[in-house]
């Protein structure tokens, strides 16, 4: 675990083909994701870009229903060779499926294909968890935001100096400037 820094460009689909990775626009397997407002804004600015793609999901709601109970009873609380979910209204009841027998289900969704210009491994202030980038339980549970405005994409040099302001003083992105079809992904 730990977060990874890319500076990407987009890629025009049609040449997405030749490219693995890419930014997903719309879950349907996480839904919660979709109205971070970085998200929704990287989809307008680089609405030229995006295509669609297949993606499998596993199917919660059909993996409870099959053995009698509602997923709705239950939160998702590790994963390994066995995904575990434990009863929110007693933490004492647990229940694990073996994930290569868990049912999936494969949904179309908006993307936009990217490619990774430069890297960066960790380097960030404890700030920055904090102030830009909700969700890294790992680091800290005292963040300001909540999902919907976690910085995830930096879209903009002026976004991205305030980034800056909250790196350790030997990382490569205090370097990294960008051009109208290039971001920032932090992935964590």
């Amino acid at each position: 675990m730990g977060l990874d820094i890319d500076k990407c460009r987009v890629i025009k689909p049609d040449e997405a083909d030749k490219y693995d990775s890419r930014i997903i626009l719309t879950e349907k397997g996480y839904p919660a994701r979709n109205n971070n407002k970085y998200l929704l804004m990287f989809a307008e600015k680089f609405k030229d870009y995006v295509t669609e793609a297949d993606f499998e999901y596993y199917d919660f709601e059909k993996a409870f229903s099959d053995i009698g109970l509602d997923y709705k009873d239950f939160q998702w609380v590790s994963m390994s060779d066995q995904i575990v979910f434990k009863n929110i209204h007693d933490e004492n009841d647990t229940i694990a499926f073996d994930e290569n027998l868990f049912p999936t289900q494969t949904f179309k969704e908006k993307v936009v294909y990217y490619e990774q210009l430069e890297y960066q491994r960790k380097g960030m202030k404890l700030s920055f968890y904090k102030e830009i980038l909700a969700g890294c339980w790992y680091i800290t549970d005292d963040t300001e935001l909540d999902d919907s405005e976690s910085m995830d994409l930096v879209l903009s040099n002026e976004d991205l100096e305030k980034v800056k302001q909250h790196a350790e003083a030997e990382s490569d992105i205090l370097k990294w400037h960008l051009n109208d079809d290039e971001f920032i992904y932090f992935c964590y």
